[in-house]
């Protein structure tokens, strides 16, 4: 927390997590509860990063941030 504190008192700015796609409300059939999912590019495994850079369809837009994941990732 003084980490946190320290940096928005020095000006640095903290950065947004990368979304792959939207973030979704899913009802749970058995409770009935609105759950939200988030796409966070951070959370997808190695392989699925890999197919969805290697996919013919996938906007370039969206290719550019999971080859930055990976690069950041040290992967590559």
């Amino acid at each position: 927390m003084k980490t946190l504190i320290a940096s928005l008192v020095k000006g640095e700015k903290i950065k947004m997590p990368i979304k792959l796609k939207p973030s979704q409300t899913v009802r749970d059939k058995k409770t009935g509860k609105l759950l939200t999912e988030h796409y966070y590019i951070k959370n997808i495994n190695d392989l699925e990063l890999i197919k969805i850079v290697n996919n013919e369809s996938t906007k370039p837009k969206v290719r550019q941030k999971v080859i930055n994941e990976i690069a950041r990732r040290k992967k590559l």
